[in-house]
């Protein structure tokens, strides 16, 4: 009787440890982790999506700077709403910057920051609720501007 009694118990628990939704960046794919970043041209426009509740919090950007210049990143978000935060790092994280999402506003920029000529990533991440998105890589150089016509 005990023993039945204690492998009840132990499928009850694994039953509902197993229940608990995806982890972390589970259903990110490649680009969830830095060394799998998607290549990001400057002043192109990328779309993707994020979603903590389906756990593919993260995406990360790969773009490269011939010559030190200043970088503003642009994001429109689909759902205003969902929470979410940008990171634009170098190679070492102390030149990293983050920028949080303000709820409700649909498009922000972070920057312009004075970057020196090599790779940088940003990452796109979700803490909260889902949203495709759109993101632009914008240089002093760069051309056109503003928001898209979605």
């Amino acid at each position: 009787m005990n023993r039945a009694r204690n492998m009840c118990f132990l499928m009850t628990v694994l039953l509902a440890l197993s229940g608990c939704g995806p982890g972390f960046d589970e259903a990110s794919g490649k680009d969830g982790l830095r060394g799998g970043s998607a290549e990001a041209a400057v002043d192109t426009y990328l779309d993707d999506r994020v979603s903590a509740s389906e756990g593919d919090h993260s995406d990360w950007r790969v773009f490269e700077l011939e010559q030190p210049s200043a970088v503003t990143v642009e994001i429109w978000w689909d759902n205003p709403d969902a929470g979410g935060n940008l990171l634009l790092r170098g190679r070492s994280s102390g030149s990293s910057k983050t920028f949080e999402h303000k709820k409700g506003q649909r498009s922000e920029s972070m920057g312009p920051f004075d970057l020196a000529e090599g790779k940088w990533y940003v990452r796109v991440q979700s803490d909260s609720g889902a949203s495709g998105y759109t993101i632009r890589i914008v240089t002093g150089t760069s051309s056109g501007g503003g928001l898209p016509d979605f």
